[in-house]
């Protein structure tokens, strides 16, 4: 479809480019061949008068003109979608819709699995993507590359409509043959065993289960950092080494492998979880009802801030 001599399609291609600064990315995102994507590269330089991307060294960079119309293509595209989305009826039992969410392992054990799995029984045409956190983790959303974003309030973006989910009390946890864990371990105990830290890096800085008693501590030598909450219990078994993770997964650990939870010394740290969807997407009844479905699992596993 052409508008005002243009093809509306390379819209899609231009956004994607942009994004990945590949033509085989773009492709692969795509799902088409990359000489059509070569050919769509084409008639945007002819359409522009432009380069768009060019080659330095084995990494395509986008052209000035290019980088100025990035924002504004998204823009344009994420407003079609919120149009042909918002159409006011959304029917969970004949929908066939997919949703991409942005989130951390934590947030999927604590009660994500448990929404999509009440999702399969509502939706059964409803598909689900979960991704874990980016870098710069507010920009997959403010991109339309994700519908939802569940993170820590201060790693998502300003501009957005935000609801609380959780916040929870963070917990020790350690293995059950552990000494120090017999007892609620004092915080000289904590300050001198090695410690496993969860980190994933956010837009602002890193944030991971330590939470406010990170920022007091100097992680030693000894400390293992992972990349995530799920490595945490094998890296525990037969040592001495504490973690701190939140109630919720440290419960779910202990289910499953032989660990043991106490409280942390002084004063309860807790984290906080909060969902996010883009503007332009509030009138979105599909994800609207989504955002529910997670609401209510969230509410009937009682993770709420009284919970703590």
């Amino acid at each position: 479809m052409r508008f005002h001599g243009f093809d509306l399609n390379l819209l899609v291609v231009l956004d994607s480019l942009l994004k990945t600064r590949s033509v085989s990315d773009t492709a692969r995102a795509l799902n088409v061949t990359q000489p059509a994507i070569s050919i769509a590269l084409r008639k945007l330089r002819e359409q522009f008068h432009d380069e768009i991307l060019v080659l330095q060294g084995n990494v395509m960079i986008p052209t000035a003109l290019a980088e100025s119309l990035q924002d504004e293509v998204t823009k344009a595209l994420l407003g079609l979608r919120s149009m042909l989305d918002n159409t006011g009826a959304f029917d969970p039992t004949t929908a066939e819709r997919s949703f991409v969410i942005q989130a951390t392992d934590y947030v999927i054990e604590s009660f994500l699995v448990d929404a999509l799995r009440r999702i399969d029984d509502d939706a059964p045409g409803i598909r689900i993507r979960v991704m874990p956190p980016v870098p710069e983790s507010w920009l997959p959303l403010e991109q339309g590359e994700v519908d939802l974003t569940i993170l820590p309030k201060q790693l998502l973006g300003p501009d957005h409509p935000t609801r609380f989910l959780v916040r929870e009390e963070m917990v020790l946890l350690g293995c059950r043959s552990n000494p120090v864990m017999a007892q609620p371990p004092s915080q000289d105990d904590v300050e001198r065993v090695s410690l496993v830290a969860a980190f994933f890096r956010g837009g602002f800085k890193a944030r991971s289960g330590f939470a406010g008693l990170m920022s007091a501590r100097k992680v030693t030598e000894s400390s293992i950092i992972v990349g995530n909450f799920a490595s945490i219990p094998t890296l525990l078994l037969g040592t001495n080494r504490m973690s701190i993770v939140p109630a919720s997964l440290a419960m779910r650990f202990c289910r499953n492998f032989p660990l043991r939870i106490q409280p942390l010394p002084g004063a309860p740290v807790h984290v906080e979880e909060h969902l996010q969807f883009h503007k332009v997407r509030q009138n979105d009844a599909g994800l609207q009802w989504l955002v529910s479905r997670i609401l209510a699992v969230v509410d009937s596993a009682k993770l709420d801030p009284l919970s703590s």
